[in-house]
């Protein structure tokens, strides 16, 4: 079960989304998001990763909630860390359809986040 929410440019109308996964269990949730790539680096997705944690912690309970990206996506990676996610482990995925790749895995919680 998910919440999937668009992020919308008041003009040009959707310009991305953000989903917060993992809603069957009871404490914990999963965060992902993208934004079309003219949108990006203009803080669409600081802004929807900080609505989307008022709602999981706030409206939803969660009490903690991960994140991935790509080691490789630094712009992923910083929205993750202006969110207050600290990065908790790497996960490496040699068979991955691309070529092997390297995942960090990051986690919030309702005291850390941004």
């Amino acid at each position: 079960m998910a919440a999937t929410f668009g992020i919308v440019e008041l003009v040009r109308g959707l310009v991305g989304t953000i989903r917060i996964g993992g809603l069957a269990s009871a404490d914990d949730g999963n965060l992902s998001y993208w934004v079309a790539v003219p949108f990006r680096r203009r803080g669409f997705a600081v802004r929807a990763g900080e609505l989307a944690l008022h709602v999981a912690f706030s409206v939803l309970g969660r009490r903690s909630l991960f994140a991935f990206a790509d080691e490789r996506n630094v712009a992923s990676r910083a929205v993750l860390r202006r969110l207050g996610f600290e990065m908790e482990c790497l996960l490496r995925h040699r068979k991955h359809p691309d070529g092997p790749r390297t995942l960090e895995l990051y986690r919030t919680t309702p005291h850390s986040a941004g």
